[in-house]
């Protein structure tokens, strides 16, 4: 949808950015890969402009964003961007952060995680620290964060698949542990 600003200028909005122009780009397969590291730099260049103007980067940009460089394994930019901040927190941005671990950025599991702590959903930092068999940290963050709810049998199934886990020093160390579950 095209609107005219107070200039008569046209204006795009983010969503015909990314549906009518980077989208189509970033599924044409007849691309070389100079042309998409050139769609690549493109879009992180909106991405700054749209920064540079004091606009906020919608969610939906952002989402697209990490997709779009999880499937070009283009790790480097994504890497960059994170450390930026470019990314806003949000339950969606830390879903697409956890899709870009699922294509090979294992380092952007961390950053789910820690965006997952920031906007306060502590069930999907356990749950994914439970999905990479991380037990020792579910209990630190479950004894550092006093979060109440854990499930102790979601726990103990993880235990299980461990190998070399001795289960019944385990659920001992377990039923001692000055956590709160319920």
């Amino acid at each position: 949808m095209c609107i005219r600003d107070r200039y008569r200028e046209i204006v795009l909005s983010q969503e015909d950015m990314i549906k009518g122009v980077f989208a189509p780009l970033a599924s044409d397969k007849s691309l070389s890969e100079t042309q998409y590291k050139y769609v690549i730099s493109a879009l992180i260049e909106y991405q700054r402009s749209l920064h540079e103007a004091e606009l906020a980067v919608e969610v939906s940009t952002q989402v697209f964003c990490i997709h779009f460089l999880a499937d070009m394994k283009e790790y480097h930019w994504m890497q960059m961007m994170l450390q930026y901040q470019s990314f806003t927190d949000s339950l969606e941005v830390a879903q697409a952060l956890v899709y870009a671990s699922h294509r090979g950025y294992s380092k952007a599991l961390l950053w789910a995680i820690d965006m997952y702590h920031r906007i306060k959903r502590p069930g999907e930092v356990i749950r994914l620290l439970l999905n990479t068999e991380r037990v020792k940290e579910v209990l630190k963050y479950v004894e550092q964060t006093r979060v109440k709810g854990v499930s102790v049998t979601d726990i103990l199934e993880v235990v299980r698949r461990l190998p070399g886990v001795d289960g019944e020093k385990f659920v001992r160390y377990f039923a001692k542990a000055s956590v709160c579950f319920g």
